[in-house]
């Protein structure tokens, strides 16, 4: 927190959405804060062009081993909205064409790798950490049925958990969440079913 000011940088932060990530606080002494995302990746100035990589785009705990790889994936990504922008009037023209299409790609990517991060393993945020114990085993039991039961009997039904999904580096992390969240709508369905039937 604490206040903003009124300079004209910290203005355009406040407009481009970044002063959400900016002023983010951690939540109690010596724990990770909740993950979190920004928005927007890219900021134009007159005569400047901010961009944004890293954690400055997506700050998560190092649970679900994914900071460097998502950071060098923000690059990757950049590298192709350059190789890609027109630089038709110079540098800031090609900049100028690079950074929306940066951020059309980036911007699903932090997402998704921040809400991974949430149900990554989230028993190491103080909200996360005040829940019930029966909670935590609810968390324990679908990790453990996605991953090593439903996810091998079937395959084409069920992915394993996202913790796991990021381990396979043909996948982004939009990709991996749909597929997770599209195994979680099926277990809630089967669930919906089941309860019915009885």
């Amino acid at each position: 927190g604490g206040r903003t000011g009124s300079s004209p940088p910290r203005r355009a932060a406040r407009r481009s959405g970044l002063v959400a990530i900016l002023s983010t606080r951690v939540l109690s002494l010596g724990a990770f804060p909740a993950p979190c995302y920004s928005p927007r990746q890219q900021l134009l100035l007159p005569k400047a062009g901010v961009v944004l990589v890293g954690d400055a785009i997506h700050a998560f705990p190092p649970d679900i081993g994914q900071g460097v790889n998502s950071a060098l994936s923000d690059v990757v990504m950049l590298g192709e909205a350059l190789d890609g922008a027109d630089g038709g009037d110079g540098p800031m023209a090609k900049l100028r064409a690079a950074l929306p299409a940066y951020e059309a790609a980036a911007a699903p990517e932090a997402e998704a790798v921040a809400r991974i991060a949430q149900v990554g393993f989230p028993y190491q945020y103080p909200i996360t950490r005040e829940r019930s114990p029966l909670q935590k085993a609810g968390w324990f039991a679908n990790f453990l049925l996605r991953t090593f039961v439903l996810s091998k009997l079937l395959p084409r039904l069920f992915s394993p958990a996202a913790i796991v999904l990021v381990q396979r580096p043909q996948l982004s992390y939009a990709q991996v969440w749909r597929t997770a969240q599209r195994t979680t709508r099926r277990l809630q369905g089967f669930g919906l079913a089941a309860a019915l039937a009885a």
